[in-house]
């Protein structure tokens, strides 16, 4: 899964119904991981803007069963912490060596 000098948090949604009846999602720490974090090839944000649009960093990390495409990653990128959401299902690299997960930037924090 390449050089794993990055820190960052994996959150986990959890959808509930609010007393009007209305869908809240919530987001708590699942975990927190050393990875790689990079910006994303040309081939890949052509590929991503036919299929899911634009992309902002591709996160690589050990494998784990936690992560989804509901999830959320918070990354300090030196500028600021940022929250980004995870775009595409999260893909396998070496029969569960590690993941691939595709995210683009939600907000600063």
């Amino acid at each position: 899964a390449g050089r794993l000098d990055r820190r960052f948090t994996i959150q986990s949604a959890a959808d509930a119904q609010s007393s009007s009846g209305a869908i809240i999602t919530t987001y708590t720490d699942y975990t927190t991981v050393w990875g790689e974090v990079r910006e994303p090839r040309e081939r890949e944000v052509n590929i991503a803007q036919q299929t899911v649009g634009q992309i902002d960093r591709v996160f690589l990390m050990r494998w784990s069963t936690g992560v989804t495409q509901k999830s959320r990653i918070v990354y300090d990128d030196g500028l600021g912490e940022r929250t980004y959401e995870v775009i595409a299902p999260p893909e396998e690299i070496q029969r569960r060596k590690g993941l691939r997960i595709q995210a683009r930037v939600l907000r600063a924090t």
